[in-house]
This record gives structure tokens, C-alpha cells and sequence, in this order.
């Protein structure tokens, strides 16, 4: 008995003393909308001089201080006046009624930064007993941003993946579902196997079946977005082929690579020889057998010339012998100069290539070109003919001056023995 007066008691107490009550725990509007937050409060006396009515909002960090948004003042000797802070200007506003005892919060623009609690609190000078504040969450619903689609895994015969759809943006947190179509565009179920779990298609041993459309639609409360793909499965084939077009190419391009540095390696060796038989040909000096017959002609001639008179001729012919009896040492020191340019072309021949192939290569050269050597420059071989020759042109000059008779005689008589008789 006692027990329930005590009951009483407290319950006439809190209802003759302030109360102030927000209806839900909770409000949910839309991002970029607007919304209202109610707040009612009953006082203790109808008629109050003052009154103070303040809502702020928790913080995104505990540590730091509440958020203050606006606060409303009440005074009868004076109008009423509203405070907002300036991180809320333009964006909050009170509507407030003391008599019917509300006081509702809105808020304009509403961003993701808004979802937070809320608090609305009381302020009346001797009705400090009751509940003075009520607090509430506020949730900001984004609708899904536009998915994306994306495949994980190769697309292959025989291949496991996973075909994921995410929306970076979503509140609450969206809902994704997949829907398949066939090659054709006609609307078909998942494989058996297949999971569709949080955005995330799993396909199992896939084939040329599972090529197809997907789609996926991303959802929650406020919206809806959705994404496709185009899934084609390639044969396993197919990829070891384009492999095997790959190595091949790279194979057929080192041939011909190849292929071009034999065919300059033998351009410049067939250049060099040339070069050598160039330089052999032009400094060889080569007495043939035919320039006997052609000094003899011309020899003759010049008899036949002297025979005749004329003494020109035989200037000529002895400056002509003079050169001839130096043709020798000219010759003689051709053969030394080649020797000497040889010389020089081995030693930058060795120089440029290497050891085994100088060394066979200069074999077979000295071989070469030591035969024609000693069959062009033989001093022996050379003497002997120069010796022929001038035998048989001595003898030729003697047998003509014998039978024409010396230039230098014709203006003498001829010689009379001394026994032959003088005329009466």
C-alpha cells in the first residue's frame, strides 16, 4: 500500500514537470532533399516568461565538442530571437509554437555528412524537473551510383570466374542482382551451379553456353542503377594458337636476321678479293710474249727509217733502247712497291679479322698469289728473255746494216782493193 502511494506520487510529479519528446528514433530522407525533425515539449506552467530552445548534433569524433546548429530564445518582455550557426546558415531553420508546445528542426540540402543524432533540449527557468532533451538518428539515403561490371578470370573453356557488380556510392547499402541472357537477347536462368551472392556471379566450368548478355541491378530504398557486359568464352584452342603464331614469328624473323648478316659478311669478303685483284692487275706489269714481235716490227721500221736518211729515227730508237735497258729496274722496283702495298693490306687485314680466319684465309692467298708471282716476276725466266731478244735483234741490225750499209759510209766512195788496176 504504501508502496503505490509512492507510485502515485512520482507519476503526478513528472507529469506536472517539463517534458520534451522527439516521436521516432530515427529519420531517413533523401541526399539533396530536405527534411523536418520534430521536437515537443510540455512545460510545467502554461504561461512561462522564458524559454530557451536549442538543437545540436553529436559529432563525427566523440572527443570533440557537440555541433551547435541554432538556438531559439523566448523572453515576453522582448521579441523572440533566433541564433544559427554558420555552418548551418541558410540550410537550418526552427519552426517553433509555445503555446501548442513544439519547437521542429529543418534542414535544407542534405549531404551525406548530415547522417548523425540529434538533440533537441529545453530550457525553462524553475521547471528544471523532468525530461529536458530527446535525441534521434537522422539517416541521409543515397540512391546506388551506376555500377561496375567487371570480369575475374580468364574466359576460357573449362574456367572458373566471377563476373562482380559494386556501386561506389549507395545508403542504405545496396541490393545486387544478376540476370542472364542468351546470344540471341532471350532472357535465360543462371547456370545450376552458379552463386550470386553480394554483387558477385560465380560461373563453374564454363563453355561456349555461358557466352551471353549480363546485367546487373544495383537497389535500395531510394533508387535503382545497372550495369552490363558481354561475356564470349574462347575456345582453350584458340590461345595455344595465338601463342604458336607468336613463337613462330619471332623464329622466321631471327632467320632472316640471320639471313642478312651472312649475306654482308660475304659481300664484304668478295669486295676485299676484288679489291686485292685490282690492286694486283694494276701493278703486276706484265711482259707478255707478244712485245718481242712488237718491238721487232717497230725495230725494222726504224732500220728501214735509217736506211732511208732519215736520222730522227735513229734518235728514236736510241732513246728508246735507253728506256728499254731501264725497263728493268722499273720493273724491278714495281715489284718492290707491291711488295710493299701487300704488305701493308695483310697487316689491316689481320687487324680485322680474326686469328683462325686470317690464318686460312692467308694460306690460301699466298698460295694463290705466290704462283702468279713466280710465274710473272721470275728474274731468271725475265733475263733469259730480255737475253733472246737482244741476240736477235743484234744479230737482225747487223745482217741490215750489212745489206743497206751504213748511213754514215754514203757520202764516202766505196773501198778498192788494194791490187785491183786503175783505169787509162
Amino acid at each position: 500500500m504504501i508502496l503505490t502511494i509512492y507510485s502515485l506520487i512520482a507519476v503526478i510529479h513528472l507529469t506536472s514537470s517539463l517534458t520534451v519528446d522527439i516521436p521516432l528514433q530515427s529519420y531517413e530522407f533523401a541526399r539533396g532533399g530536405n527534411g523536418t525533425i520534430p521536437c515537443n515539449f510540455k512545460p510545467q506552467k502554461a504561461d512561462n516568461p522564458s524559454i530557451i530552445i536549442s538543437w545540436t548534433a553529436q559529432p563525427d569524433n566523440s572527443a570533440d565538442s557537440e555541433i551547435s546548429i541554432l538556438t531559439y530564445y523566448h523572453f515576453s518582455s522582448t521579441p523572440d530571437n533566433v541564433d544559427i550557426s554558420d555552418e548551418y546558415t541558410n540550410r537550418a531553420s526552427l519552426q517553433v509554437d509555445i503555446v501548442k508546445g513544439w519547437a521542429n528542426l529543418m534542414l535544407s540540402s542534405l549531404t551525406s555528412k548530415d547522417s548523425r543524432v540529434y538533440q533537441c533540449d529545453v530550457k525553462i527557468p524553475k521547471d528544471t524537473q523532468g525530461k529536458q532533451s530527446d535525441i534521434t538518428t537522422v539517416v541521409v539515403l543515397v540512391a546506388p551510383s551506376k555500377p561496375i561490371c567487371a570480369v575475374q578470370g580468364k574466359a576460357e573453356f573449362y574456367q572458373n570466374i566471377n563476373i562482380t557488380c559494386r556501386s561506389a556510392e549507395g545508403m542504405p547499402v545496396p541490393v545486387y542482382k544478376w540476370q542472364s541472357y542468351d546470344v540471341g537477347n532471350n532472357p535465360r536462368q543462371n547456370p545450376p551451379k552458379a552463386t550470386d551472392v553480394n554483387g558477385v556471379l560465380s560461373l563453374y566450368n564454363i563453355s561456349a553456353d555461358t557466352s551471353g548478355f549480363y546485367i546487373c541491378t544495383s537497389t535500395n530504398k531510394v533508387g535503382s542503377a545497372s550495369c552490363n557486359l558481354t561475356l564470349a568464352v574462347m575456345p582453350y584452342s584458340m590461345n595455344i594458337g595465338s601463342t604458336a603464331g607468336i613463337i613462330g614469328g619471332c623464329l622466321v624473323g631471327l632467320l632472316l636476321l640471320i639471313v642478312v648478316i651472312v649475306c654482308c659478311c660475304r659481300r664484304c669478303r668478295k669486295k676485299d678479293t676484288s679489291e686485292e685483284y685490282a690492286m694486283g692487275s694494276a701493278e703486276d706489269g706484265e711482259y707478255t710474249d707478244k712485245e718481242p714481235e712488237e718491238l721487232e716490227a717497230r725495230q725494222d721500221k726504224r732500220l728501214k727509217s735509217k736506211a732511208d736518211g732519215n736520222d730522227e729515227h735513229d734518235d728514236r730508237y736510241d732513246d728508246r733502247l735507253d728506256r728499254d735497258d731501264q725497263r728493268p729496274l722499273n720493273r724491278q722496283y714495281d715489284a718492290d712497291r707491291y711488295d710493299d702495298r701487300r704488305s701493308d693490306y695483310d697487316d689491316r687485314r689481320s687487324d680485322r679479322y680474326d686469328d683462325g680466319r686470317s690464318d686460312r684465309y692467308d694460306d690460301r692467298r699466298n698460295d694463290r698469289y705466290d704462283d702468279r708471282r713466280n710465274d710473272r716476276y721470275d728474274d731468271d725466266r725475265r733475263n733469259d728473255r730480255r737475253n733472246d731478244y737482244d741476240d736477235r735483234r743484234s744479230d737482225r741490225y747487223d745482217d741490215r746494216r750489212d745489206r743497206y750499209g751504213h748511213p754514215d759510209d754514203r757520202s764516202r766512195s766505196p773501198n778498192v782493193p788494194a791490187n785491183k788496176p786503175t783505169r787509162g
